[in-house]
């Protein structure tokens, strides 16, 4: 018992210079990268990270519980809206702790076309408008909603590089 009294003692010191100011565990890029916490996304993407990558007029962020949105107004490098109908948005989200590989998500939904993506993240996949990229076990998606009558091919094309910008800040 006085031996486990002794090695704690001379651990204590050892714990505290792992600790930040407030005795908190100090956090460097890696521990956030694993933490699987709940992030600001809209602190990872930016209205000119969208503009560059979808082209068009950009709105300002939108946060969401786990969202950030935007909404892409003008000519994007797309197309462009239809008239009279909805504005579109693109919407970044971040999942922590939710990752499903491309065969996972095939099996979970056996009727959705499900494409891997290389090039992206560790790991990626898009099923309809959706680029979903693995972070370790958390899932970054980039998704569209309202771009009727614009080019897919083109689209898809947007999510790839507005999720590469957004995974080089995980």
């Amino acid at each position: 018992m006085l031996r486990v009294a002794i090695t704690l003692l001379c651990l204590l010191p050892l714990a505290a210079a792992c600790s930040g100011p407030s005795g908190a565990p100090a956090a460097s890029k890696a521990d956030f990268k694993s933490s699987g916490s709940a992030v600001d996304v809209c602190s990872l993407v930016k209205k000119a990270d969208v503009a560059v990558a979808y082209g068009g007029d950009v709105g300002a962020a939108v946060p969401g519980s786990g969202t950030c949105t935007f909404e892409v107004g003008g000519t994007a490098k797309a197309g462009s809206p239809m008239v009279g109908g909805d504005v579109p948005r693109v919407i970044v989200s971040l999942t922590p702790g939710e990752w499903n590989s491309t065969a996972d998500q095939q099996k979970l939904f056996p009727g959705d076309q499900v494409t891997p993506v290389k090039g992206v993240g560790e790991e990626a996949w898009s099923s309809g408008f959706v680029l979903n990229v693995k972070h370790g076990s958390d899932r970054l998606s980039v998704s569209n909603e309202d771009f009727v009558a614009y080019d897919a091919d083109e689209l898809a094309a947007d999510r790839i590089a507005l999720a590469k910008i957004i995974f080089s800040r995980l």
